[in-house]
């Protein structure tokens, strides 16, 4: 885990916004968990494709509720959807087989002073670990466990890996790299 303190630069609406501005919203869907411990509450949220527009004015009301101390926590988990007939997988339901896309997924952790970020792995049991018993679940199908971690130095830091785009390229497709990963391609190969 890799944890960041929060700034003026770095806070809960700028890490959302830029994974929404990169990654793109149709392809997104957030789940956040916000926690009050002092009146033991959590309340859960979805974004996604159909109510998306509602985000911005929300996360301006939780980063209100983080500065006066009404919101302790927000986990946020979000998948990004693949593109491409490549990242398609069989789903059985009710004895019908459709198509569903392959799905990313990351685990943010926000506090009122702290971003935590995850990586592969603690994302991988943190999906698959039941949060009652603590015991593990069988694993979903469809699910790529993704390290929020090198997400955000990409994103602010502008920290990319020539190899791990073209690992990118060759396992989701050109479909689903970013446009700052084609501009880095495009800026190495210059070199």
């Amino acid at each position: 885990m890799n944890t960041i303190n929060r700034n003026n630069n770095i806070s809960f609406i700028s890490v959302i916004s830029k994974i929404r501005k990169c990654l793109g919203d149709e392809n997104l869907f957030f789940t956040f968990v916000v926690v009050n411990r002092k009146q033991n509450t959590e309340v859960v949220l979805t974004f996604g494709r159909d109510n998306i527009s509602f985000i911005d004015n929300w996360m301006l009301l939780m980063e209100a509720k983080f500065a006066s101390g009404s919101v302790d926590f927000i986990s946020c988990v979000f998948r990004r959807f693949l593109k491409g007939d490549k990242n398609k997988i069989d789903f059985i339901t009710k004895n019908k087989t459709i198509k569903i896309p392959n799905k990313e997924l990351y685990h943010i952790g926000f506090l009122k002073n702290k971003i935590n970020f995850f990586d592969e792995k603690e994302t991988y049991e943190m999906q698959n670990t039941d949060c009652k018993t603590l015991k593990p679940m069988e694993a979903e199908k469809g699910i790529i466990c993704m390290g929020s971690e090198i997400l955000f130095d990409e994103l602010f830091n502008k920290k990319y890996n020539v190899d791990k785009i073209y690992d990118k390229i060759n396992t989701i497709g050109i479909e689903n790299i970013t446009d700052d990963e084609k501009t880095h391609l495009k800026n190495s190969s210059v070199k």
